[in-house]
């Protein structure tokens, strides 16, 4: 009994890469319906074209029907699709008259394989990576161009408020409102508890012009020059928290025979009356006793 070609000749051992496969699967598309040289196909034809077809996209080499190794004879594709080699034969001669499939060396090849197929998967990776590689070099020059417009904003920023507020570097530091505000309290009485906001407004502006808690207990402290000039420290009236914006300049001057920045400009006038006011009641005892 005569035994078949794939019984005596065992198919070829088939490699391929270790790499993934570019195709999967293959596409037919459905003008091939519309195809005169695909239509006049004979079934057995047609089959052996089906099946040479999915070798070639195994083969992932363009068309050509190979392996990692060779390319593939006669010999090697009867093996390979279980078909009599003269069977084979003459599939191959109806594909090659209707210019599906032609000689490429020593092999065959589909002829329409990358015009219908395209690019394998390996091919479409490259690409893809090539994307994303120019995708992360642009968000990255983008995020580069971005922190630089961001630290010129900041840069802008920064000088408009050197510009506005001067430099910190520069910039007189702020005294602590505390002692200010215990040397408020503790000559006018005021209790700290309750009347914090009300002394600390004072103590703020008091500073803002230089004041200092030191002057405030040496002028409204017991023997001080409230106590000694004005006429309501006389009186041992205690400073009401209005009157030491009032009259510190003058009292500080009175004791010292400087000159401090008062607190609100005044006129010559009003000077001239408040230094009345703080002398006129001892001038009249005064007048009184000496006659």
């Amino acid at each position: 009994m005569k035994r078949l070609v794939w019984e005596t000749n065992p198919a070829p051992t088939y490699t391929m890469n270790n790499s993934l496969p570019n195709y999967y699967w293959i596409k037919f598309q459905t003008d091939a319906l519309l195809d005169p040289d695909y239509m006049r196909l004979t079934d057995a034809g047609l089959g052996a074209y089906l099946k040479l077809y999915l070798l070639a996209g195994r083969a992932d080499a363009g068309g050509l029907l190979c392996n990692a190794n060779k390319v593939y004879k006669i010999g090697d594709l009867a093996s390979i699709l279980r078909i009599q080699s003269t069977f084979l034969e003459s599939y191959i001669a109806e594909l090659k008259d209707a210019g599906l499939v032609q000689e490429d060396g020593a092999g065959f090849k589909i002829s329409r394989f990358l015009a219908e197929q395209g690019p394998g998967l390996e091919a479409q990776r490259v690409q893809w990576r090539e994307r994303q590689q120019k995708h992360r070099e642009k968000a990255e020059k983008e995020s580069k161009e971005d922190k630089t417009r961001l630290d010129k904003k900041r840069e802008e920023h920064h000088r408009d408020i050197t510009k506005c507020h001067g430099d910190k570097d520069n910039q007189k530091p702020i005294p602590l409102l505390g002692p200010m505000v215990e040397a408020l309290s503790q000559v006018t009485g005021l209790d700290l508890t309750l009347n914090y906001p009300r002394l600390a407004k004072e103590a703020k502006d008091l500073q803002a012009v230089d004041y200092t808690p030191e002057q405030i207990l040496k002028v409204y402290s017991p023997g001080g020059a409230w106590w000694t000039i004005d006429w309501r420290g006389k009186k041992g009236e205690p400073p009401q928290i209005a009157l030491i914006r009032s009259t510190i300049a003058q009292l500080l001057s009175k004791k010292s025979n400087g000159r401090q920045p008062a607190l609100e400009a005044q006129t010559q006038e009003e000077t001239e009356a408040l230094l009345d006011e703080l002398q006129r009641p001892g001038g009249e005892e005064e007048g009184k006793s000496g006659h």
